[in-house]
């Protein structure tokens, strides 16, 4: 097979799973909502906290492949299911031993079974916007960009589900949403508990089935139509996928760092530049699946027309599916004469300015996501081992980070370990405790 049927057969791969973990996942709260009408109350929540523990299982062995795909939108009916069977739970065990009428104000009858839809609908409303406020710094995004780096890394696939992963949750409270106003006026309005007749099957049953049926046919159609869209030959450039490796060098002196601040007229000469400062030397080469450090030496010679005194390779993106990669190098100036009169332009910054132009969203996306996974590794790597323990016998010790201190450094900014590191170590609270929950239970943990 060659290189683009490779590349088709990943968008491929890539779109389907939108639409199959999609239709996975409404489709198990369809179970639960259609079978609570013909079983006892005591099994819907075991209906679904066996298929919580489906998705948590499907989510881990999906970490695991060589090139994952987007599992948010399971993870997120994951918690919907575990409040939605602990609500349930709840409901049985105290409503008919402390209560003798329901919300509406009837008297409880025994007889009538469980009406999930009333519980899973608001509970689904919360948990999305809970997701949607979120965003990328929920904590499954963030393993996520720790383990495969964010989107913008992660290339044309990386795009796509960072996009259809806002799309899909966005749709999720609407449905929710209008479901929960439904069933509940309905509720209230509407429903008499001495029995249930054919209206009150629709609304608590048939309307929520429907409406996750119809969510699940128009996904279909939605991502066919993107496949669509993308995999015709002559659409294939459009999702700039073609087999490529990026280069990129942070350019360091002493503790500053050289930028280009783009100018209106670059839009000119390329309409597809954006006015984001960056670092000035980079390049786009044929897709090779490993680049040296000699050959990034020559490579930055090539591009400023100046010889590199130190180079140290920091870390590789790689998009599998596509056969793309992206190799991250690090050039070390004792001076910044030479640069003076390089090929391409730049100006010198301290991590201070730095950070001042991140708040300021000024900064290249791929440029932010090397500085952060820089000093994040860096500042793991000094004050913490490998296991979260302190190196030193001072809580909350922060050491000195220096950009010129890299090439003495011993550590791999590749690994995902030292990113789990910064996030839980023993300066956390509860160290311990969230390490077991994030690696047993959640998954989002190594």
């Amino acid at each position: 097979m060659d290189d683009e049927s490779r590349r088709k057969r990943g968008i491929t791969q890539g779109i389907n799973a939108l639409w199959r973990v999609w239709a996975l996942s409404n489709g198990s709260v369809m179970i639960i909502v259609l079978l609570s009408l013909y079983i006892p109350k005591v099994y819907p929540p075991l209906i679904a906290l066996a298929e919580m523990g489906i998705i948590h299982y499907l989510i881990r062995r999906n970490r695991n492949l060589r090139a994952p795909f987007c599992y948010r939108i399971p993870y997120l009916f994951m918690w919907i299911l575990f409040w939605a069977a602990f609500l349930i739970i709840m409901y049985n065990i105290f409503a008919p031993a402390y209560f003798n009428t329901e919300w509406n104000g009837q008297p409880i009858n025994p007889e009538l079974p469980i009406l999930a839809i009333l519980l899973i609908s608001p509970i689904g409303f919360l948990v999305s916007t809970w997701f949607l406020i979120r965003g990328t710094k929920s904590a499954f995004c963030v393993d996520c960009e720790i383990r495969t780096g964010m989107s913008e890394e992660r290339g044309f696939l990386g795009k796509i589900y960072s996009q259809e992963a806002e799309y899909q949750t966005r749709w999720l409270v609407v449905q929710w949403g209008l479901l929960s106003i439904i069933e509940w006026i309905y509720y209230f309005c509407f429903f008499i508990n001495t029995n249930l007749n054919t209206p009150d099957r629709f609304f608590f049953v048939w309307l929520p089935v429907l409406v996750m049926a119809i969510s699940i046919v128009y996904m279909g159609v939605r991502y066919t139509m993107l496949w669509s869209y993308y995999c015709n030959d002559h659409n294939m450039s459009r999702a700039d996928i073609l087999g490529k490796s990026q280069l990129r060098f942070i350019v360091i002196c002493d503790n500053k760092v050289w930028l280009h601040i783009p100018v209106p007229e670059e839009l000119d000469a390329n309409p597809d530049a954006q006015l984001k400062i960056d670092t000035p030397v980079k390049a786009v080469i044929r897709y090779q699946s490993n680049i040296s450090t000699f050959e990034a030496r020559d490579r930055f010679r090539m591009i400023t027309g100046v010889n590199c005194p130190e180079i140290k390779k920091l870390f590789v993106n790689t998009d599998k599916r596509m056969i793309a990669n992206i190799s991250h190098f690090a050039v070390f100036f004792n001076s910044t004469e030479p640069l003076q009169n390089a090929a391409v332009s730049g100006e010198w910054f301290t991590l201070g300015e730095v950070q001042m132009m991140h708040k300021a969203g000024l900064l290249a996306s791929l440029f932010e996501s090397e500085i952060y996974r820089v000093h994040t590794v860096g500042m793991a790597w000094k004050t913490y081992t490998k296991e979260g323990k302190r190196r030193y016998a001072v809580k909350h010790y922060k050491p000195t980070f220096r950009l010129s201190d890299i090439p003495d450094w011993d550590v791999d900014f590749s690994d995902p370990t030292w990113m789990f590191v910064a996030r839980n170590n023993e300066d956390t609270p509860f160290f311990r405790l969230r390490r077991f929950w994030n690696k047993y239970i959640t998954g989002t943990g190594l």
